[in-house]
């Protein structure tokens, strides 16, 4: 027997080597796409968060102070109204699809904006004053000004995004240390 060439077990090893080195790059490629869909899922979420919070920012940009004393803004889990001026009040709804929930918001000119929350997105509205976080406004018997409006996913409690209102006092505020806010113009 010649020294040449290489024995049937050594081609078999090398074989074996070159195998397992292509299972294992492949399920290398397997891991690193599931990596890439969830990544690409994630930034599309968070791409929609974004669009929902700034449709919501544009919608509350100049509006205000609402306070739980004027009738001006109501809202509840699901939905918000304030009036803007016009014939038809400004606000925002959420919408329950089959497998999603969208974000509708009409302003002062009568146009709506909907944006599509991330799956499995069950939000709902909560209202923040200077005093409590409460899930309707105007709240009974309390007199608070409303500083933002988060827009909360389950029973949790951190927002999936805000909209803050600032609140700016007008240069003939009386500002009441008591009540925490600008006192009624005496007549």
């Amino acid at each position: 027997m010649s020294e040449d060439g290489y024995t049937l077990a050594e081609m078999l090893a090398a074989l074996l080597m070159i195998g397992l080195a292509m299972a294992g790059l492949t399920q290398a490629m397997r891991v690193l796409g599931l990596f890439q869909g969830s990544t690409t899922r994630l930034e599309g979420q968070q791409r929609a968060i974004r669009i929902a919070e700034l449709d919501l920012a544009n919608l509350m940009d100049g509006q205000g102070p609402f306070r739980s004393t004027e009738p001006t803004f109501r809202g509840d889990p699901t939905a918000f109204q304030f009036d803007c001026g016009r014939p038809k009040p400004c606000g925002a709804r959420l919408e329950v699809e089959t497998s999603a929930v969208r974000i509708v918001t009409s302003n002062d000119r009568g146009d709506e904006q909907a944006a599509l929350l991330p799956d499995g997105a069950d939000g709902h509205f909560i209202y923040v004053g200077d005093k409590a976080a409460l899930n309707r406004w105007p709240p009974a018997g309390e007199r608070q000004t409303l500083k933002a409006i988060n827009l909360v996913q389950g029973s949790g409690q951190a927002p999936l995004l805000t909209a803050r209102l600032w609140v700016e006092q007008g240069a003939d505020c009386a500002f009441d240390a008591i009540a925490q806010d600008c006192r009624e113009a005496a007549q």
